[in-house]
């Protein structure tokens, strides 16, 4: 008859190999992780000078800020300052939208 111990010693001195580790999968998306860099780089301010500004008046009554799609610049409009210049390479996306008209 056997008995418990060496059943014990036995899977002490036979134990099977090892496997190997697999390799951590890195993660696509993470909170850690950096978003991934825009595909187009927004120009300088300086180089809008020459390009100019039209006037936007936003059309809701809540307060909301825009990134321009072209400039990458940002713009706050509210009830209270509905009007603000924006630029001519912004503009049209943003009229676009539904949300802003031409300001005269």
């Amino acid at each position: 008859m056997s008995c418990c111990g060496q059943k014990r010693e036995t899977l002490a001195t036979h134990r099977p190999p090892s496997l190997p580790t697999p390799a951590p999968t890195p993660a696509r998306f993470t909170s850690f992780a950096k978003p991934p860099a825009p595909a187009t780089v927004a120009q300088p301010v300086a180089a809008l000078v020459g390009l100019g500004n039209l006037g936007l008046r936003y059309l809701a009554r809540s307060a909301v800020q825009v990134r321009g799609p072209s400039t990458g610049r940002m713009y706050q409009f509210s009830a209270a300052q509905p009007v603000q210049r924006v630029a001519r390479a912004d503009s049209e996306a943003l009229l676009r939208s539904g949300h802003f008209r031409l300001e005269a």
